[in-house]
């Protein structure tokens, strides 16, 4: 494997365990994040809004689902 390649590789695992990190899953099942959602769905008595705007919404919205 040459130099290039090698570096490549690194880089594409480096910025895939920075994607994997940042993932809304990953924020979403925390434990902060969940006892939150629970709070204000008790608050809400089970009817729960979403409002998101970016790239990351609908996913986020996914993972509350």
């Amino acid at each position: 494997m040459t130099l290039r390649e090698k570096s490549k590789a690194l880089l594409t695992r480096t910025f895939m365990a920075g994607v994997s990190a940042a993932h809304p899953d990953r924020f979403m099942e925390s434990g902060i994040v969940r006892a939150a959602l629970a709070k204000v769905i008790q608050e809400t008595k089970g009817r729960t809004v979403i409002l998101g705007a970016g790239k990351a919404s609908a996913a986020m919205a996914a993972a509350l689902e």
